[in-house]
C-alpha cells in the first residue's frame, strides 16, 4: 500500500513537506483521523521554517493540512492557529487553500457570514471540486439556495467540458452535492415540478 511504499524511501525523502503530506493522507484514508493529526505535528511543531516568518510553499500546505486535521477531530483553536501561519503567504495555491480551511472552520464557529467570504476567495483562486464544495456549504448556511445551486451547476458544467470534448452534461444532480442542493430546493419551492425526478413525481 502507500504507507509501505512511503516506508522504503530514504530518510531524507520522507522529511519532505510534499511526502509528509502523503503519508498523513494515507492515514487519514485508513480511517485514523488521529494518527495523521500527530504524524503532522510531529514534523512540524518546533520546525525551523515555522520559527521565523512565513514558511516556504510545501510546507505552508503542511501547516494547512494539519489545521485541516485538527478541525476534523474539533480542535478549532489549534486549526485557526496554525492558519495563521500561513496567511502573508503570497502563493494563489497556499491562499486558495487557505481560504477553503477558513470556509470550514468559520462554519464550524458558526461564523458564516466569514465562511461565505472565504469561499467566495477559495473558488476565485483555484476553482476545484474541493472549493466549490466548501463554498456552496457556506451559502447554503445563510440560505442562499439558488446561488449554491448556481455556483454547483456552473462548476460541474465546466468540469465536465474539459473532460468531455463540446460537452455539457445536463445531469448536475447525479453528484452528492447536486442531490443535497436539489432536495434544498424542493423543500423551498415545491411547485418546481420539473426538478422531481419520475419515481417522486406526484400525482
Amino acid at each position: 500500500g502507500t504507507l509501505e511504499l512511503l516506508d522504503s524511501l530514504g530518510d531524507e525523502a520522507r522529511g519532505t513537506p510534499e511526502v509528509i503530506r502523503l503519508e498523513a493522507r494515507a492515514l487519514r484514508s485508513r480511517g485514523d483521523a488521529e494518527a495523521a493529526r500527530d504524524f503532522l505535528a510531529q514534523h512540524l511543531e518546533g520546525h525551523p521554517v515555522f520559527r521565523h516568518g512565513v514558511p516556504p510553499k510545501g510546507w505552508s500546505h503542511c501547516a494547512i493540512a494539519l489545521a485541516e486535521a485538527e478541525l476534523r477531530l474539533g480542535n478549532l483553536k489549534n486549526s485557526r492557529d496554525w492558519l495563521d501561519r500561513v496567511q502573508g503567504r503570497e502563493d494563489a495555491s497556499v491562499q486558495a487553500a487557505r481560504a477553503a480551511a477558513m470556509t470550514r472552520l468559520c462554519l464550524e464557529e458558526a461564523n458564516f457570514a466569514e465562511a461565505v467570504e472565504h469561499g467566495a476567495t477559495a473558488l476565485r483562486l483555484h476553482p476545484i471540486r474541493k472549493h466549490v464544495g466548501a463554498y456552496t456549504e457556506a451559502l447554503l448556511a445563510i440560505g442562499d439556495v439558488d446561488l449554491a445551486w448556481e455556483t454547483h451547476v456552473s462548476a460541474f458544467h465546466e468540469a465536465r467540458s474539459r473532460l468531455v470534448k463540446g460537452g455539457q452534461s445536463k445531469k448536475p444532480m447525479q453528484s452528492m452535492m447536486g442531490q443535497i442542493l436539489n432536495d434544498y430546493r424542493l423543500f423551498k419551492n415545491p411547485n418546481r415540478l420539473s426538478l422531481w425526478t419520475d419515481f417522486d413525481r406526484p400525482g
